[in-house]
């Protein structure tokens, strides 16, 4: 599953953004954002690429970061995945 949502949410919290702000920032209305970060809607392509400038997020962290791990997989394969994410996310942030 893909939860973009949930990515920009932690990330605009992290920049101290409230909704109204960032909603305002990105021409869209809270109600909406609130739908977006709540996986109730999914937002289009140009608007993610909207909301990554705004937030100053890279678009491959957003979409890597939106992939949850599938409960499915075996358990070291989790692992695998969560350390790639974790690899990736400090090689992004390394490069701000």
């Amino acid at each position: 599953m893909i939860n973009f949502g949930r990515v920009i949410k932690a990330h605009r919290m992290r920049r101290g953004l409230t909704q109204e702000a960032l909603a305002r920032k990105a021409d869209i209305t809270v109600t909406y954002l609130s739908k977006v970060e709540n996986a109730r809607k999914e937002p289009s392509l140009p608007l993610l690429r909207k909301l990554c400038r705004l937030l100053r997020l890279p678009e491959e962290i957003l979409f890597w970061e939106a992939v949850e791990v599938s409960s499915y997989l075996r358990a070291d394969e989790q692992r695998a995945i969560r350390i790639a994410k974790h690899i990736i996310r400090r090689y992004a942030e390394a490069q701000r």
